[in-house]
Order: structure tokens, then sequence, then C-alpha cells
């Protein structure tokens, strides 16, 4: 049992949510809410995924069980380029990687199981038990993850740019007077930025827990009743009702990220309820990737469905 809470706490400082079936120790919302301006530069980040281009990026969040994978999934469909925290968390700490070498070089080989892998399960235990420890591991991990995070928006960009060059050698190639030319590349540079709409949708779980609100441009956070989310996540990890509402209560209230946000998806309905409320978001999150003013309702959080 103990190993399973120790497991909680280290996906936590992963910045992942799991599916541990036991009850979440008290301390477990202590540790998530860590602030994360004493490991990274948020100003520096925001400057450096502003280098390459300049896409629309949106931070997306909300709280376990809430349909965050579903959403994203929606937005994905809509032409967003995701870049799912999560992922990134697993990828620094994968063998060869330097995380996975700074982990080590820390903690020690116990932390490494018969494959030379990390021991996640052994690795929890011991910040578990310590939280000078695990803090450790943030300093290690975070920068490690933003560093990833720059990476990803930078190649995302370069690929929109080789996708773009490609379009416009689309042209067909003809004599004809230098007047018809213009109009043609202006036609094809509108065509383009009809369908670019480079818009860039970051998936962070403990995002507003970590203060990372101002590296985005606007935020959404999903979220769905209380009761719903219950029976949810009951359904998903096989647990009972007071193992998933000690999850729920380990997470920042959901009201609390809502104040934060620029637009609202209630997941509490079915599927083609939620598709209806992310095409409104992406139809604004279009227009502002194309410097347009689109109307909004003048309060800040917005549930796409109310309108």
């Amino acid at each position: 049992m103990f190993s399973i809470h120790a497991e909680k706490s280290l996906e936590i400082v992963m910045n992942n949510i799991t599916n541990a079936s036991e009850d979440v120790p008290t301390n477990v919302k202590d540790v998530q809410t860590d602030s994360s301006h004493d490991l990274i530069n948020i100003c520096e980040i925001k400057s450096r995924i502003r280098l390459h281009g300049n896409p629309l990026h949106v931070g997306l969040t909300g709280g376990i069980a809430s349909g965050k994978s579903t959403v994203t999934d929606m937005f994905r469909e809509n032409g967003a380029a995701i870049i799912d925290f999560d992922i990134l968390a697993r990828k620094v700490v994968e063998p060869n990687t330097k995380g996975f070498a700074d982990i080590v070089n820390c903690f020690g080989s116990i932390i490494l199981d018969k494959s030379g892998g990390l021991n996640r399960k052994a690795l929890s235990r011991i910040i578990f038990q310590d939280s000078n420890k695990r803090k450790e591991l943030e300093r290690l991990l975070h920068p490690a993850i933003f560093e990833s995070f720059c990476e990803e928006v930078k190649r995302i960009v370069e690929h929109n740019r080789i996708r773009r060059n490609c379009y416009r050698n689309e042209m067909p190639e003809q004599e004809q007077e230098q007047e018809q030319i213009v109009e043609q590349e202006q036609e094809y540079e509108k065509k383009w930025e009809e369908k670019q709409n480079i818009i860039i949708v970051s998936v962070i779980p403990l995002l507003i827990e970590m203060n990372l609100q101002k590296l985005f441009d606007k935020l959404i956070v999903v979220h769905l009743s209380s009761d719903i989310q219950l029976k949810r996540l009951m359904k998903r990890d096989c647990i009972d009702i007071n193992q998933a509402s000690n999850m729920v209560k380990s997470q920042m209230p959901i009201d609390d990220k809502i104040r934060h946000a620029d637009f609202l998806v209630d997941n509490s309905g079915d599927l083609q309820n939620t598709c209806k409320q992310v095409d409104k978001i992406w139809n604004v999150l279009t227009k502002l990737s194309h410097g347009l003013n689109p109307t909004t309702p003048n309060n800040k959080n917005w549930n796409a469905f109310s309108r």
C-alpha cells in the first residue's frame, strides 16, 4: 500500500496523474502545488517559444477524469498541434537521456530495475520519505521538461514552415506579367493563411498549480459535475467511491482553476455536446491566430456551449 502511495507522489512530481487505486495520502496536495518559479524562468521560456514564428499558444488543463484527453483529441482533429506534458515528462527520463543520467547520478543504481531502466517504485519510496529528495528530483526534471517543450515548439513551427514552402511551390510556372504574378502570390498567400492556423495546444494537468498561466495566450479548463467525475474516475480506475473522493480532494478545487480560464469546456454530457463546445472555441482561436478580434462574451470565463 505504501509503494502505491509513493508512486502517486512520483507521478505528481513528474507532472503526471496516475491511476493509483489506493487512498491518496493527505500530503499529496502539498506535493503537487509547489511552484516551479524557482526551477524555471517563466519569462525566459515564454520568450523562447515565441522566437520561432508566431503561433497561438493555448494551455489546456482540468481536474482528474475530466476528459482532458478526449477534448485534446478533438482539438487535434480540428488541426491543432498538440504538446502533451505527460509525454514530455516520460521522455526526459528514458534510458540514454540526460535526465535519466542525472537521476542515476543523484540517486544511485538503487533506482534502476533489472533491465537498466528506471524503477519508478524504488524512486517513489525515496522521494516520498524525503521532501528534500523530491525537490532534488524536481530540480533535475522540470528544466529538462521545459527544454523539451521549447524544442517541440521549434519543431512544430519548422515543420509548418516546410509545409508552407511546399505549398508555395505548387504555384504554376508560366510566363505572365509581373502584376499577375504578384496577384497570384497574394492569392496563394491568403489561401495558405486560411489553411495553416498555427495553434499549439499544450496539455498540462498541473498547469495552474505550477503557475504556468503566463506562458500561454489563452487557457482552456475542462470540467464536469462532481458526481459524474467520481463515477468516471471509479470506472476508469476500478476503485470505490471513498478512494475516488480522496483522489479528487487531493487536487486543487476545480473552481480555483476555472477562475483562470479564458474558455471552459463542460464535459458532463455526451461526446456530441463536448464536440460542439470545442468547435466553437476552435473558431475563436482560429480568428485569434489570424490577428482578428472575434466577438466573445465580456466575462472572461466563457463556456462555449452556453452561447
